[in-house]
This record gives C-alpha cells, sequence and structure tokens, in this order.
C-alpha cells in the first residue's frame, strides 16, 4: 500500500467521497475514479491527557474526516494521511483507504 489513502472520485461531476459511496450525493451518478491524496489540515482536536493519540477532523482536497493524529498534532498542522494503523506518526484515517485502480468503476 502505497503513502496516503484513497478516495472517491465521481466520474460526471468530480466531487471527491470519503467514505465511498453507492451514488454520488451531489449529481447521483454511480460512476467513480479512485484518488490517491497523501496528506491533509487538521481542523479541530479532541485530546485526553496523558494519551499519545488524539482524535481529529482532518480535511483533504474537499473530504472532511476523523482520523486519529499524533497528541502533539494542533488545528492547522498538516498532517500525512495513512490507512496503516501501524505508522503512529500519521494520521490514520479508518475505513477503506487503499486502492490502486483509477479506472471509472461503476457501483
Amino acid at each position: 500500500m502505497g503513502d496516503g489513502i484513497v478516495l472517491q472520485e465521481c466520474a460526471a461531476c468530480q466531487s471527491r467521497l470519503f467514505p465511498d459511496r453507492l451514488r454520488c450525493p451531489a449529481c447521483g451518478s454511480r460512476v467513480f475514479t479512485r484518488v490517491r491524496v497523501a496528506s491533509g489540515r487538521v481542523e479541530e482536536v479532541t485530546t485526553r491527557p496523558g494519551a499519545d493519540q488524539a482524535i481529529a477532523t482532518v480535511s483533504s482536497n474537499g473530504v472532511t474526516m476523523i482520523a486519529r493524529v499524533p497528541a502533539t498534532a494542533q488545528a492547522g498542522d498538516v498532517v500525512r494521511l495513512t490507512g496503516d494503523p501501524r505508522d503512529t506518526g500519521a494520521a490514520l484515517v479508518p475505513g477503506r483507504t487503499h486502492g490502486s485502480s483509477s479506472e471509472p468503476r461503476r457501483f
């Protein structure tokens, strides 16, 4: 698995989505491609005293996701995105975060 995570992109209107959807909420299309994104910007962070990880809202390419981040992350930070739970130095975005095909796919 490469760096980053994979978002759906609607082939009709180019809206980017995460998690995967069966239909594009913007236009109703059922045809998607995959777009890999490597980083995102921390919008908000929730921490617990003494913890080495925190939960954050992270935005990337028009998509907002919930991610596990290092406890040192602050709003405004740019963080590396990953789908690998062993990578504790990056923002873990749970869910389907991999995939290599950029060919349009009908759901």
